[in-house]
């Protein structure tokens, strides 16, 4: 068993490895975007300049707007039940929206649209949340330009056969959410900033389309599988 994990674990970080060469060039054009808003890009050649006025970020500042719009249920045929249960479905949908941060979160999401040109959502089902009568939940994240890989050569991603997602996260939040020990492994320092403390690890996770025409997911931090 231990021999087949490996090979399937030797065959995801090829693709991976493959595809991040394949996406340097946009990665480079991200980081040179989010720079150039933070008022540190320096050119090319020459001498360190100083940012008087950041031109790019008040461009970009001037379009925000977070706000969400409220959820709205009707019922398709208004009978006195079925609005009441329209109702219910509205109340509930307006408390998700308040415990996912949506409002925070379309916040950022205004700001890297704008800055790269989009970005992505993850939706999952999450194990972690748990209240006195309840196991789980739906979760939401964004998904910043950065942390993102297409399968090479494929411009749609419902057409590719695998993409990939990356996190940086700590080792005891790896540990309580699969249950294996990562001590030993350490950053990308490919994907995350050198700095960080060895406290952190570079989560991996794949999306792939599987022999039966579903979505199977393989997911490593380091040498250690964490999901197959």
């Amino acid at each position: 068993m231990k021999k087949k994990e490996n090979k399937r674990l030797s065959d995801f970080k090829q693709k991976y490895e493959t595809a991040r060469m394949a996406y340097g060039d946009k990665r480079e054009m991200f980081e040179i975007w989010q720079s150039q808003y933070d008022g540190l890009m320096q050119p090319k050649q020459g001498k360190t300049v100083e940012t008087l006025f950041n031109f790019s970020k008040e461009l970009v500042e001037s379009q925000i707007d977070s706000n969400v719009p409220a959820p709205k249920v009707e019922a398709d045929k208004p009978t006195e039940r079925n609005k009441q249960l329209a109702m219910i479905a509205e109340k509930m949908l307006r408390g998700e929206v308040k415990r996912l941060k949506f409002k925070e979160e379309n916040d950022e999401d205004e700001r890297t649209a704008k800055i790269h040109g989009g970005n992505l959502r993850l939706v999952e089902w999450d194990n972690t949340q748990k209240t006195h009568d309840t196991v789980g939940a739906a979760n939401s994240l964004l998904i910043h330009p950065l942390q993102y890989i297409p399968q090479e050569g494929v411009y749609r991603a419902k057409l590719m056969d695998y993409q990939f997602v990356t996190f940086e996260k700590t080792k005891t939040m790896i540990k309580a959410q699969y249950n294996k020990d990562v001590d030993d492994e350490t950053i990308d320092q490919q994907t995350a900033e050198a700095t960080q403390a060895n406290e952190t690890v570079t989560q991996i996770i794949c999306y792939y389309r599987n022999n039966k025409g579903g979505i199977g997911v393989f997911s490593w931090a380091g040498d250690t599988v964490l999901i197959d």
